[in-house]
């Protein structure tokens, strides 16, 4: 799947950088769950820009007294 390049710029710049080979997931999805970790105690975690929703996922299945509110602005990349 190729990203789309409108006037505002490109539409999905993960999958961009998926596709090139720069993305390194492991190393972020390392730090999201440092930050679910070690928040506190019945924390809210926003996932700004969530995509398909997978680091929400992960957050949620590491800590149970942490809510986590994923928001996907781009309704292409909402509706993948």
């Amino acid at each position: 799947m190729e990203s789309f390049i409108d006037p505002w710029g490109e539409d999905d710049p993960i999958l961009g950088q998926i596709h090139s080979g720069t993305f390194d997931e492991c190393q972020t999805l390392g730090l999201w769950g440092f930050l679910i970790t070690s928040a506190p105690e019945g924390s809210i975690m926003l996932d700004v820009g969530s995509y398909a929703g997978l680091f929400s996922l992960v957050a949620t299945s590491l800590r149970d007294d942490v809510k986590c509110v994923a928001f996907e602005a781009s309704t292409v990349t909402f509706g993948r």
